[in-house]
């Protein structure tokens, strides 16, 4: 009896590859690890075409949480170095 082996090929959307993208350029802006980065991808069939991966609805929603806070973080420093800055030179 012959063992076969049933082959299942994926490819990824566009989305997915944006998202790579996106991840590494947030890799280098922070330098942080894109491993940790890629890590953090979760995939799923299309409804559509099901050997097509897509991003899930989950980590749309944790990437795009992630990218808000941060942007929140960086407005709040430059607000706090802005303030540090004018009080430098009014005390001239």
């Amino acid at each position: 009896m012959t063992d076969k082996k049933t082959e299942i090929f994926f490819a990824l959307h566009d989305e997915v590859i944006f998202q790579m993208r996106e991840v590494l350029q947030l890799a280098m802006l922070t330098d942080t690890n894109i491993v940790d980065h890629m890590r953090q991808l979760r995939l799923t069939p299309s409804a559509e075409k099901p050997e097509i991966l897509v991003l899930t609805p989950e980590y749309k929603k944790y990437h795009l949480d992630i990218v808000t806070k941060m942007v929140e973080d960086i407005e709040k420093l430059q607000k706090q170095v802005g303030e540090e800055v004018a009080s430098t030179v009014k005390g001239k």
